[in-house]
């Protein structure tokens, strides 16, 4: 039993087994092997070009690396994006791309797009089945709103909330979609340390309450420090550490990556501005 306790528990929805990817001469991942469990925040860290979100454009479709990108079983190497997407892996971006005039609610319903069932046509005449499952879709979106306490502001058109505001609708906006694994790339930029606590607390409440698996790039190591479970640190392309954040921030190497480029506090601080794209020569 121990044994098969064990193999359980190294079983990830979504794993990178040696992935690499080149861009002519360049290496820009070398031989990247991670992966993320139900119910587990990883985050993703390391100076800027260190690969971070290239590794998410080869999980999303838009880059096709070498190696092994499994989601549930299923090969992820060479599907298009939008049948990534349909499968169920969610993604974040730095910029929210909310639409301003329309309100909180309608926002998060947009992304209820690939849940629709019901043709244009049972939708213009207002066919029972038609009007049931738009009661199914605000049924997602009130209990977002509610998890995110944002059920005040449902009817406010976003473009007037404060920048903090729409970073968390936006958040909330990937949960909607029920997505069976998130990706967040750097959900925290452009954002002062009270909103960073905010959404940070949103983030790990979702985690907890939703249990889906996320993958987080972030450059905040307070926030990282605070809530990440696992943290899985890159370096010009290639992987220096993985493991519990205390185990990981004290790490000489990780240390040492960050130095020079930005400078790391273990207490937690936050890491500076982001660097250039910095690749390896073949």
């Amino acid at each position: 039993m121990r044994g098969a306790d064990a193999r359980s528990e190294q079983m990830y929805d979504l794993e990178l087994k040696d992935v690499e990817l080149h861009f002519g001469g360049l290496v820009v991942l070398n031989r990247v092997s991670l992966g993320v469990r139900s119910g587990e925040l990883l985050a993703l860290i390391g100076p800027n070009g260190a690969g971070k979100t290239s590794i998410f454009n080869c999980i999303s479709g838009i880059y096709r690396p070498s190696g092994q990108i499994d989601f549930l079983g299923t090969s992820l190497i060479g599907k298009k994006p939008s049948a990534i997407a349909e499968m169920g892996i969610g993604r974040t971006f730095q910029h929210a791309e909310l639409i301003p005039r329309m309100n909180v609610r309608e926002n998060l319903l947009v992304a209820r797009h690939n849940h629709l069932k019901a043709t244009l046509a049972e939708q213009w005449l207002r066919l029972p089945s038609a009007r049931r499952e738009e009661a199914e879709h605000l049924a997602v979106v009130n209990v977002v709103l509610e998890m995110l306490s944002l059920t005040h502001l449902a009817h406010l058109p976003v473009g007037g909330l404060p920048f903090g505001i729409q970073k968390i609708i936006g958040f909330g906006r990937a949960l909607v979609a029920e997505p069976k694994v998130l990706l967040m790339d750097e959900p925290s930029a452009g954002l002062t340390q009270e909103e960073r606590e905010e959404l940070a607390y949103h983030i790990d409440a979702a985690k907890k309450q939703l249990g889906i698996p996320m993958l987080w790039i972030e450059h905040d190591m307070e926030m990282v420090a605070a809530i990440a479970d696992r943290i899985h640190v890159l370096d010009y392309g290639r992987s220096i550490g993985d493991g519990p954040p205390d185990e990981v921030l004290d790490n000489p190497e990780v240390v040492r990556a960050y130095l020079g480029t930005t400078q790391l506090t273990l207490a937690g601080a936050d890491v500076a501005a982001p660097q250039e794209e910095r690749v390896t020569p073949v």
